[in-house]
């Protein structure tokens, strides 16, 4: 399950923390740009405290994906 903070200020742009690892990095912010239709940037720890407290958090989480009714075959 893939979840996310982030924030969208006045102006429409979207801020994520600082990511723990480049990879983990780069899958969310493809992630996060499919699923808000917007560009995302980094914020340092610094620029996210104070964006937090101007800015409501926002959490987008995604559930797993249930996979389609598969028939079985029958053999004949």
């Amino acid at each position: 399950m893939k979840k996310c903070k982030y924030i969208i200020n006045d102006l429409g742009v979207a801020y994520v923390p600082r990511p723990t690892s480049v990879a983990a990095g780069q899958a969310r912010h493809i992630w996060l740009k499919r699923k808000l239709g917007i560009e995302v940037h980094i914020a340092s720890p610094p620029v996210w405290k104070t964006l937090c407290e101007k800015f409501e958090v926002h959490v987008l989480e995604e559930t797993k994906r249930k996979l389609p009714y598969e028939q079985k075959r029958k053999t004949p």
